[in-house]
């Protein structure tokens, strides 16, 4: 007897293309272009398999699923360009079989679907003999794609089968993000391996739903445009599935590996009513956050340490985001250890303490590199190994067995080949590591250390005018329970090199992407969330006039803080990078360069423009103060008369 299938696509093409490729394979096709007559024929008919579009007319496929599996068990199949991880949860929870996404191979399909049918049959015939592979509880049958586990059979996706698969046939063999994205995605896909840490939900607006895939006013897919820099992107598509997803991308952005996650809110979903309720707690499939620790690989990382004669700790920005500090610095203490930590990480244990050397890296210093290059074991927690922090990646840390502990088991042996990699949140990690923690001998290791810091220290003359090491020494000073935000640029370099952390301080600052302008929101985004702290943003005259407008924002919100301009007249990073590696060849970083100067400017002069804009005319214009400092001896007043101003944003040129 044939089977019969109903295909529902709004695309007359799509559905003309599927319904010809079935009948060839003896099939009897029934089609619909809209989901009230979709689930009118199901109610009418009995089908063996419905292959369902997402985005259609009158109802989407969600609401049909979820209608159909009132009344009938028919295997559904999602068709759909909606690719996104939280567009999958919610098609299988509303009862899908399966998912597939646009554009797919009519092959697969119908694979897919005769393997769906051979489970769902209840007449199946005698099957021929299945390639079968058991591991423990685990029964895989690859000719059937189906899973079992206890006996108990278990649904899996076609990405979830084919990754199941890949990692069962390969025991023992470890595969890299970016291999498995290569080996099951494809190269084409489009998403990338790395998210920014940061736990951020977005709400963006979209047009109605039935708009979506019109090419309306105002129309964009910001989905598929954020899909490869956040961990989640989900457009809501059901009113009463609000609460739900709301929940659920908090819960991702905030757990694992911190990150953003997008929530795209149609305007027809925005002014519908619904239902108020916010579940208490979610689960998520295929989502799972590793609250546990491999205590075995931490016995074998901690019996190196044991051994090691130059052991050195790299701290990275893991420890701050898991609030870690009093855990690292009572292991730092139980076994004496040096630390040296990644811009991010600055903070992870005061800069005041003995066993901290500094930051390593391009903009580290030199004895933190040193200890780097020299050390026979580097015991890592919390860092991805950046170019920044490795450089040359043959001659880092040369001489150094590594131990990598990291909440992202796509951030280990990604840059650097580590010889104990340990997947652990870093606070799991550091509770069982100082119940063994013991002192180690490590005194001509730390005097050597201080011997290169002594011979190579950073710092910058002090004859020559104000400098930036004058102006952080003087915020240590004047700040001694604040939290420090950074732009992006030289200032920043010079921040993470001098300022002073301690447990009452912190310190904000773009790492990865690297984004010109954030320094002025997320000081103001501080500040509302820590209204009785001092908020110091250290800001350069580029970085500051990316998101100047926010001012009105501090304002508007009383988010008073304190901005410290530091102003050079230049784009400084890409003018150093010109000077250093372009042979002088400068261009477009002069800030006060103007149509009728001369093209072979040699630097400042008497001739020069006055510089634009005027920063305390313009923080005035908005309600704030500006303090314009130009001596040294004249820092510490400015910083006395912006502590006054608790409502309103001070510029500090």
């Amino acid at each position: 007897m044939a089977k019969k299938v109903l295909v529902v696509d709004d695309e007359k093409l799509i559905v003309k293309g599927i319904r010809f490729s079935l009948l060839q394979d003896g099939m009897e096709v029934d089609c619909a272009y809209d989901g009230e007559e979709a689930l009118n024929m199901a109610k009418a008919n009995s089908y063996d398999m419905i292959l369902l579009d997402v985005m259609l007319p009158k109802m989407d496929g969600f609401e049909v699923c979820q209608a159909i599996r009132e009344f009938s068990d028919v295997p559904i199949v999602m068709l759909t360009a909606k690719g996104d991880d939280m567009d999958k949860i919610l098609g299988l929870e509303y009862g899908a079989d399966d998912y597939i996404t646009k554009p797919f191979n009519i092959l697969e399909v119908k694979a897919r679907i005769k393997a769906i049918m051979r489970r769902t049959s209840p007449e199946r015939a005698p099957q021929v003999q299945s390639s079968v592979i058991e591991k423990g509880d685990i029964k895989l049958d690859c000719d059937s794609r189906r899973l079992f586990i206890n006996d108990k059979e278990i649904n899996l996706t076609a990405r979830e089968f084919e990754l199941l698969e890949i990692l069962i046939k390969n025991e023992n063999k470890v595969y890299s993000r970016e291999s498995l994205l290569k080996i099951v995605w494809g190269e084409d896909y489009p998403g990338d391996v790395r998210t920014v840490d940061v736990p951020l939900v977005c709400f963006t607006g979209q047009v109605p739903l039935p708009l979506i895939g019109n090419d309306a006013f105002q129309e964009v897919d910001i989905v598929g445009i954020t899909r490869n820099i956040t961990k989640y992107s989900v457009t809501v598509r059901d009113r009463k599935d609000l609460g739900k997803i709301i929940k659920m991308a908090f819960h991702i952005a905030r757990t694992g590996k911190p990150g953003p996650v997008l929530i795209d809110l149609p305007k027809d979903i925005q002014t519908a009513s619904g239902p108020a309720e916010y579940p208490d707690k979610v689960e998520i499939r295929g989502y799972r956050v590793n609250d546990t620790v491999h205590v075995g690989q931490l016995k074998r990382a901690y019996k190196m340490l044991k051994s090691a004669k130059k052991p050195l700790i790299l701290a990275g920005g893991g420890i701050n985001v898991a609030r870690a500090n009093e855990n690292l610095r009572r292991f730092v203490e139980a076994e004496n250890v040096p630390v040296v930590t990644t811009i991010m990480g600055k903070g992870a244990i005061p800069t005041t303490h003995p066993l901290y050397v500094g930051n390593c890296g391009m903009h580290g210093k030199y004895a933190a590199n040193k200890a780097v290059s020299e050390c026979d074991l580097l015991f890592s927690i919390g860092t991805r190994f950046n170019d920044r922090i490795t450089g040359d990646l043959n001659e880092f840390a040369p001489k150094a067995k590594i131990v990598h502990i990291d909440v992202d088991t796509a951030s280990i042996s990604r840059n650097v080949v580590v010889d104990v990699p340990i997947v652990a949140d870093a606070n799991v990690a550091l509770d069982k590591l100082n119940e063994w923690a013991e002192p180690k001998k490590t005194a001509e290791w730390q005097k050597q250390i201080k011997a290169w810091d002594e011979e190579n220290p950073l710092g910058m003359r002090r004859d020559k005018g104000m400098t930036p090491q004058m102006i952080m020494e003087h915020i240590n000073k004047n700040y001694k329970d604040a939290i420090y935000v950074t732009d992006v640029g030289q200032h920043q370099m010079w921040a993470t090199q001098y300022l002073e952390l301690d447990s009452n301080s912190q310190l904000l600052t773009s790492g990865g992407l690297g984004t010109m302008g954030f320094g002025l929101p997320a000081a103001i985004g501080a500040k509302i969330a820590n209204p009785d702290k001092d908020v110091v943003c250290i800001s350069g005259d580029g970085g500051l006039q990316m998101n100047i407008q926010e001012l009105a924002t501090s304002v508007v919100q009383g988010a008073g803080v304190t901005i410290c301009v530091l102003n050079n007249y230049y784009l400084g990073m890409v003018r150093q990078m010109q000077q250093l590696f372009y042979g002088k060849r400068y261009s477009a970083t002069c800030l006060r360069r103007r149509k009728g100067c001369p093209d072979e400017c040699k630097g400042p002069n008497e001739a020069c423009p006055p510089y634009t804009p005027d920063f305390l005319k313009l923080v005035e214009s908005y309600g704030g103060h500006g303090i314009r400092v130009e001596k040294e001896e004249d820092i510490d007043a400015a910083f006395a008369e912006a502590k006054k101003y608790k409502d309103v944003p001070v510029i500090i040129e």
